[in-house]
C-alpha cells in the first residue's frame, strides 16, 4: 500500500495568518497566446506539507543544504493521538510504544480533517512541551504531524525551539486521515534549495 500524505498546493488553500504568507499560481504563458503553457508560482517555503530545519528558530542552527538526501528516507511510526490536545505522552507510555523498534521518523495522526476551504483554522492539536522534551531523548530524526504546526499561531514557539534545538526536524501539514497506526517506510524529500530554513516536500508512506 502507498499513501501520499502530502497536501496538494492550490491557489485557494488556507495559509498561516500574516501578510508575509502568500500563494499565487498563475499562467505566465498559455497555449492560446504562446503555443506553450508555463505556470509561475510564488509562495512561502512553509506552504502545505513542508520540513522545518533548525535554522527556522535557532540562529546558529543547520540549514537545508546541511542534511544529506538519505536523511529523508527511513522507517516511520504512525501513531494515533486521538482526543489529545495538547498531545501528551509520559515516558513509560512512549517507551512501550517504541519498545520493538526505534523509528527514524515519528508521525502523529490527530483527529484533524484536511481543510478544503480557504479559511485557516487557528485551533488545532499541538504538542505539550513536556512531550517535546521527552522526544529529544528517543533518537528520532524527524517528527511529523498532520496539523499545520506543533505550536499555535501567536504563541511562543516553544515546541519548535525544543525540537529544532535538538536537531529534530519537523514535518508539518501532513494528510494522515486514512493511515492506520503502524510502521511504514517514509520518503519525504525536500526541494533542493540551499541555505534555507524550510522546504516544501512530497511525503510518501509505503508498507
Amino acid at each position: 500500500m502507498i499513501y501520499d500524505i502530502s497536501q496538494p498546493i492550490r491557489n485557494d488553500m488556507p495559509l498561516w495568518p500574516g501578510p508575509h504568507n502568500i500563494l499565487s499560481l498563475t499562467d505566465s504563458k498559455t497555449h492560446y497566446h504562446d503555443n506553450v503553457h508555463v505556470t509561475r508560482i510564488e509562495m512561502g517555503l512553509h506552504t502545505g506539507t513542508h520540513i522545518d530545519f533548525p535554522y527556522h528558530h535557532i540562529s546558529e542552527g543547520k540549514k537545508s543544504h546541511e542534511f544529506s538526501v538519505d536523511y529523508f528516507k527511513g522507517r516511520a511510526l504512525v501513531l494515533h493521538c486521538f482526543d489529545k490536545n495538547p498531545i501528551t505522552f509520559n515516558s513509560n507510555h512512549l517507551d512501550s510504544i517504541l519498545s520493538q523498534e526505534i523509528p527514524d521518523f515519528l508521525l502523529l495522526r490527530t483527529q484533524i480533517k484536511p481543510n478544503t476551504s480557504s479559511v485557516f483554522n487557528s485551533i488545532f492539536p499541538v504538542l505539550d512541551p513536556s512531550t517535546s522534551n521527552l522526544l529529544t531523548t528517543k533518537g528520532i530524526r524527524i517528527l511529523g504531524i498532520d496539523s499545520p504546526s506543533v505550536d499555535l499561531p501567536g504563541e511562543e514557539p516553544t515546541n519548535h525551539k525544543i525540537l529544532l534545538g535538538n536537531n529534530i526536524l519537523l514535518l508539518e501539514g501532513l494528510v494522515l486521515t486514512s493511515v492506520p497506526q503502524g510502521l511504514y517506510e517514509l520518503n519525504c524529500f525536500p526541494l533542493a534549495i540551499d541555505g534555507v530554513e524550510s522546504s516544501p516536500c512530497r511525503a510518501i508512506l509505503l508498507n
